[in-house]
């Protein structure tokens, strides 16, 4: 009888573990997604800025080899060929980019002095692609790189990123920022508005709905302290708030939400690195409608540093870097979300009548073995 009692403790502990294993594959994938291998960018870089103005992108700066890039390149999606334009002023990587009024800002971002170390610049230059011309803007107010640029209602905010101080017998730290900037393009000038909770580094950013949502990166620059936090700043209220937590925490990943048009309306977050310097070719996808998270087709190659432009709710990553101390690609994949707008539950588990029935099966052969055990006991 002992023997029995050990066997169905033996099934009762199969059945909790079958449940166990079921749940620890939740982490659900959309059906309907691919990427796909698009022309190449003419020079490889990573750190690099991307823009679209007219269904034209515009791959800017970066960095790889010394010096820094100030190369511009367009990529005509219709003829899938790319043409050089006129190079920005300041050579930098790891800067903000924005597009107002079909003209391309970008501000901050680090000069590559050696290997090791970087100049940061409060460079704020414009660029208008009607006439291929750059113009310097007023300075940020600090020296910064590692952070986005976003426009709600005519103004392009630059929120954290990392700044660097010089201390006496320490030499140069990277200080991470936690505050709002506000550029007005039409006056020309700068403001601060509320900081958000966490100073971020290297984050993915988008903006759904009049609202900017951080996501990801470091609490310091070029560090493994990877940061989940999904904070959403909504500029109107100039007020901060939490979102879901990120599947898995990546920094230098980049971001594009999609409209709801030809696709769900969300952000995804593409590529990025976890740990020290291990490059994902993640695809995580947050609906800021229902506050989840989703997983998509893993890119083709995993990259950090890149580029990500949005067009016709298509993502197209650009450039970046497969490691950090191999040289940067010219990659640039096209990835296509779902189009049908069903997003499945990112908890979704494993379906329950699937899971009862397993329960079930499991439950019927062990009091099957114990009535077959009894009887040739008695027998």
């Amino acid at each position: 009888m002992s023997k029995t009692i050990a066997l169905l403790l033996v099934l009762v502990f199969l059945a909790a573990s079958t449940t166990v294993a079921i749940n620890s594959v939740s982490a659900p994938t959309i059906n309907e997604d691919s990427w796909t291998i698009r022309e190449s960018m003419p020079t490889a870089r990573s750190g690099l800025g991307v823009a679209v103005i007219n269904d034209k992108i515009y791959a800017i700066g970066g960095v790889g080899k010394l010096p820094s890039f100030n190369t511009n390149e367009e990529y005509d999606l219709a003829a899938d060929v790319w043409t050089t334009r006129e190079p920005m002023l300041t050579p930098r990587g790891d800067f903000a980019i924005a597009v107002f009024q079909d003209k391309i800002y970008v501000f901050g971002g680090a000069i590559k002095a050696h290997q090791w170390d970087f100049e940061l610049t409060d460079a704020n230059e414009v660029y208008d692609p009607a006439t291929d011309t750059w113009t310097a803007k007023a300075s940020m107010p600090v020296p910064k790189a590692g952070f986005s640029a976003s426009v709600v209602d005519d103004k392009i905010y630059l929120i954290g990123g990392w700044t660097k101080s010089v201390t006496p017998g320490l030499g140069p730290l990277w200080v991470t920022s936690n505050e709002t900037l506000v550029y007005d393009p039409n006056a020309n000038s700068w403001t601060t508005k509320t900081p958000m909770p966490t100073g971020a580094v290297h984050y993915a950013s988008a903006v759904v709905d009049n609202k900017i949502y951080v996501i990801s990166g470091t609490s310091r620059a070029y560090s493994d302290n990877l940061l989940n936090y999904t904070q959403i700043y909504d500029p109107r209220t100039d007020t901060w708030s939490q979102g879901a937590l990120i599947p898995a925490a990546v920094q230098q990943a980049a971001a594009g939400a999609t409209t709801g048009v030809k696709a769900p309306k969300a952000i995804y977050v593409v590529g990025g690195f976890t740990g020290f310097y291990w490059p994902r070719n993640l695809t995580q996808g947050y609906y800021p409608e229902t506050d989840t998270w989703s997983f998509g087709a893993d890119m083709p190659t995993p990259l950090f540093s890149l580029g990500v432009a949005v067009v016709e709710d298509k993502l197209y990553a650009i450039g970046g870097s497969p490691f950090y101390l191999q040289p940067a690609t010219n990659q640039n994949s096209q990835y296509t979300p779902i189009a049908n707008g069903v997003v499945p539950p990112p908890s979704e588990q494993f379906p329950t009548t699937v899971l009862l029935a397993t329960i079930v099966t499991v439950t019927a052969i062990g009091v099957g073995l114990l009535v077959y055990l009894k009887k040739r006991k008695t027998s």
